[in-house]
């Protein structure tokens, strides 16, 4: 729904492996906001605030 704070730090090239970290920091309802960072081998490469809407899977 939206990202804020955005910080790009590091390029990453193809190949790496990307591991997301990403923490609730709020939930009202099914909106929810989230902390994230992306790190390869514990360095921060980017960074974000971000808000989403958590919806029940489709039925089939």
């Amino acid at each position: 729904m939206s990202i804020d704070a955005v910080k790009f730090r590091n390029p990453v090239e193809p190949g790496c492996l990307l591991d997301l970290h990403v923490e609730v920091v709020q939930m009202r309802g099914a909106v929810c906001k989230f902390s994230g960072k992306a790190t390869i081998d514990g360095k921060v490469h980017a960074e974000a605030n971000f808000v989403a809407m958590i919806a029940d899977p489709p039925k089939d």
